[in-house]
């Protein structure tokens, strides 16, 4: 017997969800994404906000499709910075926050010894 297909996600409208990492590629796939799954109410977050043109637009997007989305720079590892933009979102009079992804990365390649060369399987 073969299990039926999952359900596809449907988030609140009632909700305000946050997206840590929101401007990178990563980020910004999850919020689309969030978009599309019914979610109104978006928090972008990243160390620098939306402080490029490609966020901005990025954000305009958003709005243009009637998403309530906010860009903002917030150091999530910081407590007086998390308690300053829940009061922020509180003013705001945004929904509860009912749902948080961590999409925030840095990706550092090392290699600490010489990558080896391979001879080439072509000869000639």
């Amino acid at each position: 017997m073969v299990p039926p297909p999952p359900t596809l996600a449907q988030l609140k409208l009632d909700a305000t969800y946050v997206v840590v990492g929101g401007f990178g590629g990563l980020g910004r796939a999850v919020v689309s994404w969030m978009a599309t799954r019914g979610a109104k109410h978006i928090v972008a977050l990243s160390r620098s906000g939306a402080n490029d043109a490609q966020s901005r637009t990025f954000l305009q997007e958003m709005r243009a499709q009637g998403i309530n989305v906010v860009g903002k720079a917030c150091d999530v590892s910081s407590m007086d910075q998390l308690n300053a933009l829940l009061e922020d979102l509180r003013l705001k009079d945004m929904p509860p926050i009912r749902g948080v992804v961590q999409s925030a990365m840095v990706l550092r390649v090392w290699f600490p010894l010489p990558i080896p060369s391979f001879p080439s399987a072509n000869p000639g």
